[in-house]
């Protein structure tokens, strides 16, 4: 018994740091996959990165969070599809956003602009510039208004 416990603790401390995350700071555009570059290239023309960080997950694989100059940020996964585009308060540009997500928003909340969109499994989320949030699922049809 008094070797097992010692056993114990050298294997949860091994697992431990193989399941922690490795996160590495880049201003290299060259460390995204060639999608989330022409993503960039394509969407914000002219604005600089400020930094990309770059999450290696042992289990969940490697996702990418861009932030500009202007304070937008932009998520993407390992393959470079956008996951989540966050304005900061400015509008999300449009390529971003599904035609429907726009009509309902505009039809609902005529005025405000759709500040962040998130990609989820089920559909899509997104805040408005009013604060309100919208629940969207893969139909496009509008679940959640919070």
């Amino acid at each position: 018994m008094r070797k097992v416990f010692p056993i114990l603790i050298v294997c949860s401390a091994a697992f431990a740091t193989a399941c922690a995350d490795n996160e590495v700071i880049s201003q290299n555009l060259n460390d995204l996959p060639a999608a989330a570059r022409t993503t960039l290239e394509q969407h914000f023309p002219g604005v600089q990165v400020s930094y990309i960080k770059i999450d290696k997950e042992l289990f969940r694989g490697t996702s990418y969070e861009v932030r500009l100059v202007n304070g937008a940020e932009i998520s993407f996964s390992g393959k470079g599809e956008w996951t989540e585009v966050d304005g900061k308060k400015n509008s999300v540009p449009a390529h971003f956003l599904p035609d429907e997500i726009r009509r309902q928003a505009a039809g609902l909340f005529p005025g405000d602009s759709i500040t962040q969109i998130e990609k989820k499994n089920r559909g899509y989320e997104v805040e408005l510039s009013n604060g309100i949030d919208l629940t969207f699922n893969r139909n496009l049809e509008l679940k959640e208004i919070d």
